[in-house]
């Protein structure tokens, strides 16, 4: 356990830390523009974690704070955003409705309780990044006095046989105010160094904990650590399949295949590999099932725990410990098929718009030509066509996709339409060519009339492969019955509804590259004359590619007609044999999830 003080503008703050690194934790994830906004809208995949309200009144029992706290504090509500990593002050009105929200100093990471200790400071429980690097911050109100430097130290070996040389580095570290840093090594064997970066060898075997300690002019201080393991190696573990940025779809087994290497072990015992599956959610991720095995498969259930439109995807780790107690990990993303565009990771000239008519409320919008969004990584090796779900109320235009960089390689272009709404959405779609097998990072380029802003708004994208994935049962979840064509009929028209799955064809549906969902290989899951109203029934018919035949698989079980944004929806939420099926608004009722049986 070491502790590294930090400083930010108005308060400084102390980080104790439990796990083998403690170097200090830089916010990476993307900021939103409403968590900075002074009055943001609640986004739709919230993750509060930690939350206070304190006066800071001199009659508060927080007479330290109160005595230098600035007075725009007093009575504020401290709430902070797991996955968003904020703290925000928010303004406590006096009918109790929200005020203002200010953006309160903060620099670690995943928020996961705050409290203000009897010493005045507040106190902030930081879930870390995982791999055992949690924190407890503590911040404290310092007006403008002099901020603590800020140590950041890494080392080019942290394990490997006797002697072991080792490269040491203080890149990052710094002072808030500027001032010239002087530099203090302790390498744990009872030696030290006063470079910025020194070399060091370890002969003997063990645990070293290596601290890096920096000092201001004014002499106040910032420490970070680094273990170095001498004796044994830490063993190699890559996956070589899935591919890093894989494309895939919830329900979908996933096979796997991992590589390990560990000097001191020799051959491996695959049954000590532990291959696990999270679901990523925005900067962290929940463990859902693993495996053990060097090769096998896992298949990825469908998540009825966020909104269909968060910002979700997968994650496979492959880990192993090898006899002297090291563990390494290695890691893959993979990418839903379908994707809301204002999830990117980078952007150029966008900001996210509100549509009532969006899937999950937001859009790209305040589009002008040459402004681009990215992501990564993506391995869009089998993506044949892109699927975008725009409005238009400008000029409309076009979307480039890209690899590499906004001026990459051109895979395909999507032509937008004038919808004649913002809130009117339409499907664009384009054929890719010279998809790159590897992964990359992907590039949605926006294209239009010069000079005229707001041209379009992209909702969601989705990629197709060249071929459908396998037949397959639709289970209701209420119901545990299954999507079946009644009477087993292939007639235009005939009514679906929910039966006992018995695997007969009348109950095999195949998802395709177009968004079908096709049984007895010709007829399409059909909205009844490509209605759009609550009730409509859902029937068969010879697939003609309309929207009315366009289905959503979606990452929440649920299951959109593309053409009227409503769900499949078992009527009345009925759990009977013989219960009709039909569109309905979407309402997270367990009557709308389904999952392949």
């Amino acid at each position: 356990m070491g502790a590294v003080l930090l400083s930010y503008g108005l308060v400084k703050s102390s980080r104790r830390t439990s796990g083998a690194k403690s170097s200090v934790m830089c916010d990476s994830s993307r900021w939103l523009p409403e968590a900075a906004a002074p009055t943001p809208r609640a986004p739709p995949a919230a993750s509060p974690h930690g939350r206070k309200k304190e006066s800071m009144s001199p009659r508060s029992w927080l007479t330290k704070l109160a005595a230098t706290a600035p007075q725009t504090l007093d009575g504020r509500f401290f709430a902070g955003e797991y996955g968003r990593r904020w703290i925000k002050a928010i303004e406590v009105k006096s009918d109790g409705s929200r005020g203002e929200i200010s953006s309160f100093p903060w620099a670690g990471t995943q928020v996961m309780d705050m409290a203000f200790g009897p010493d005045g400071a507040l106190y902030v429980l930081d879930y870390g990044t995982g791999s055992n690097n949690q924190a407890l911050y503590r911040i404290e109100y310092i007006g403008a006095a002099n901020r603590n430097p800020i140590a950041k130290a890494a080392a080019d070996k942290t394990s490997g046989p006797a002697p072991l040389t080792v490269n040491f580095s203080s890149a990052g570290s710094s002072d808030p105010e500027g001032g010239a840093l002087t530099y203090s090594w302790n390498f744990g064997d009872g030696t030290t160094s006063t470079a910025a970066n020194p070399s060091h060898t370890y002969t003997g075997n063990g645990g070293y904990t290596a601290t890096l300690t920096v000092r201001d002019p004014q002499g106040l201080t910032g420490s970070a650590s680094v273990i170095v393991s001498v004796g044994n190696t830490a063993p190699a573990v890559s996956l070589t399949s899935p591919g890093d940025g894989q494309l895939f779809s919830f329900g979908d087994t996933v096979p796997f295949q991992v590589n390990v290497g560990d000097p001191e072990d020799g051959a491996i015992d695959c049954s000590k590999v532990t291959v696990t599956y999270y679901l990523g959610h925005d900067s962290h991720r929940h463990q859902i099932t693993s495996k053990s095995g060097c090769s096998g498969s896992i298949t990825v259930p469908t998540d009825g725990e966020h909104d269909a439109a968060a910002n979700i995807y997968g994650v496979f780790e492959a880990s192993y410990t090898d006899t002297g107690g090291l563990t390494s990990t290695g890691t893959r993303i993979l990418q839903p098929r379908h994707r809301q565009g204002e999830h990117y990771g980078a952007m150029q000239g966008v900001q996210p718009a509100a549509h009532t008519a969006a899937e999950g409320g937001q859009t790209v919008g305040f589009v002008d030509d040459g402004d681009w969004i990215s992501f990564q990584p993506y391995a869009l090796g089998g993506a044949t066509r892109i699927t975008a779900r725009v409005s238009s109320a400008g000029a409309g235009g076009r979307i480039e996709v890209r690899t590499g960089s906004a001026t990459g390689t051109l895979l395909g272009t999507v032509t937008v339409p004038v919808t004649g709404s913002w809130e009117t959405f339409a499907d664009a779609t384009a054929n890719l060519g010279g998809v790159p097998a590897g992964a990359t990072t992907l590039y949605l380029v926006f294209r239009g009339p010069t000079g005229q802003g707001n041209l379009f708004d992209l909702d969601a994208f989705t990629f197709d492969g060249s071929s459908g994935t396998p037949q397959n049962a639709i289970k209701g979840v209420a119901s545990g019955r299954c999507l079946d064509v009644n009477g087993a009929s292939q007639a235009n028209g005939a009514q679906v509804l929910i039966w006992d799955c018995n695997g007969q064809a009348n109950q095999q549906w195949t998802s395709t590259a177009s968004s079908e969902l096709r049984v007895y290989g010709g007829k399409c899951l059909d909205v009844n004359g490509g209605g759009t109203a609550d009730g409509t029934p859902v029937i068969i018919w010879d697939c003609n590619g309309q929207n009315n035949q366009k289905w959503r698989l979606n990452a929440d079980g649920t299951i959109t007609a593309v053409g009227a944004n409503k769900c499949l929806d078992v009527s009345g939420a009925g759990t009977a044999n013989g219960t009709t099926v039909q569109i309905w608004s979407c309402n997270g009722g367990a009557n709308q999830r389904w999952a392949r049986a």
